[in-house]
């Protein structure tokens, strides 16, 4: 999905807990309308098992459930987002296939903080990793401020989509013209964004 310019933040996460997902996502840009990804006849699913596990995790950590059952869940979460991979991505061999699925299990032991030890930061940061192309992200994200993103120099990370012109100009419920800029300026965090 991304060559030499894949996302800093992501990548950078992804490099440092020398994450096996990384040459997969770095997929050749050169072949990206055959990309698995992309392809117009792919089966994209509305909500996946991985997420709802980290939804899960995420859930128990903030109402204080059960830290055998936080655990569970964000594990599940990692554990069910690289075996979604390994049955949907074609691999060039077997032996690749094998040497993923090696790597993953690797992975997953060495990310496990241990029950009782699971913090909000692990959980959106896997959840991030592994949903990265979803448009949920963003709004965790926004949700949580995990994981910390720095802004480009000069400009700031958009909170919400500006209304579009019609909508301004032809909805009668549109906010007056003295609290427009609170609603197009994407700089403004929308109603909900307390963080």
């Amino acid at each position: 999905m991304f060559t030499e310019e894949k996302p800093s933040k992501l990548g950078d996460i992804m490099t440092a807990l020398n994450d096996p997902r990384l040459p997969i996502y770095s997929y050749d840009f050169e072949d990206f309308d055959n990309h698995p990804y992309f392809r117009a006849a792919r089966n994209y699913p509305l909500i996946t098992y991985y997420e709802q596990k980290f939804m899960e995790a995420e859930a128990l950590m903030m109402t204080g459930g059960d830290d055998a059952a936080i655990h569970d869940a964000f594990m599940e979460g990692v554990t069910s987002s690289f075996d979604y991979i390994s049955a949907t991505t074609p691999f060039a061999s077997d032996s690749l296939h094998m040497v993923f699925d090696s790597l993953s299990m690797d992975y997953m032991a060495a990310i496990d903080p241990g029950e009782g030890n699971v913090t909000m930061e692990d959980i959106m940061t896997q959840k991030y990793i592994a949903m990265y192309t979803e448009p949920e992200v963003y709004n965790d994200w926004r949700r949580t401020n995990i994981p910390e993103l720095t802004p480009n120099s000069g400009s700031t990370i958009p909170y919400r989509f500006p209304y579009p012109s019609s909508e301004l100009t032809l909805n009668l419920n549109t906010p007056p013209v003295d609290g427009l800029d609170a609603i197009t300026d994407p700089a403004n965090k929308v109603w909900w964004d307390i963080n």
